[in-house]
């Protein structure tokens, strides 16, 4: 009777003792696996790709692992850089493990990883980015540009002639004619613009044009090349920049 009451005592403490190291019992049952030993092989032997392969094996096979998550976790976080699996599976390990020392430690590396996820994110606009912008605000000002010309054109073209000015002299009794003053170059340009806009011909670019070939086929004169360059310097960078579907002006056949 004595014998069997200290086997009851016996067998109570050991179930005592397995409940309250419950944690250390699962960390032992995942370090028998043999999938969890290979995979920490390949790891110690720089194989981080084939060790994470067996890990996710070992997961699969048996998902209550939370010692596997905590190393697939550093792995991810420190020798792939992949932030966000590794907060998933450090995530996995404390939802498995609620009541494990390390939750400070896993805390603090969930921190780290969100932290270094968002210093990978772009902070500035790639040059393509930029470029694009640069050449909407290009497109901006050439269309403003555009608007006040014709507005100067209209204005112009409605305007009636100047009228003689009489500047009286110093002598009295006699009066000097003087004549308006001969229009600026920005009013030649602006009439030119309007005379070439009235005059000229729409031209849409084919493959494989240039300037010179535009000349030659529609003046018999590649040395035209520069007149419709100055035709449609208001659209155009420079001689070469042409696109097929682009629409130029060619200027009158009298400049010829």
């Amino acid at each position: 009777m004595v014998l069997c009451w200290k086997k009851v005592c016996f067998v109570s403490a050991v179930a005592l003792m397995l409940d309250g190291c419950g944690p250390g019992v699962s960390e032992m049952r995942e370090n028998r696996d043999p999938l969890v030993q290979r995979a920490r092989s390949l790891k110690k032997g720089g194989e981080i790709d084939a060790a994470i392969k067996t890990y996710n094996q070992a997961l699969d096979h048996r998902g209550d692992m939370p010692q596997v998550h905590f190393e697939l976790a550093a792995i991810y976080l420190q020798d792939k850089k992949d932030y966000i699996d590794a907060i998933h599976h450090y995530q996995r390990f404390l939802d498995l493990n609620p009541d494990t020392k390390k939750t400070n430690l896993v805390l603090a590396e969930i921190r780290r990883a969100k932290m270094e996820y968002a210093a990978s994110l772009p902070d500035r606009p790639s040059s393509a980015i930029q470029t694009i912008a640069a050449m909407e605000k290009e497109r901006d000002l050439l269309k403003s540009r555009i608007v006040e010309l014709q507005a100067e054109v209209d204005k112009l073209k409605g305007r009636p002639p100047a009228p003689i000015a009489i500047v009286a002299t110093n002598t009295p009794g006699r009066a000097i004619s003087q004549q308006p003053a001969p229009p600026t170059n920005a009013v030649r340009q602006i009439s030119n613009v309007a005379t070439n806009a009235t005059a000229s011909e729409i031209y849409i670019v084919k493959a494989g044009d240039t300037l010179a070939k535009i000349a030659r086929e529609h003046f018999r004169d590649p040395g035209m090349a520069h007149a419709i360059y100055e035709a449609n310097k208001i659209t155009m960078k420079s001689e070469r920049d042409l696109r097929v579907g682009q629409k130029i002006n060619l200027p009158p056949k009298r400049l010829n």
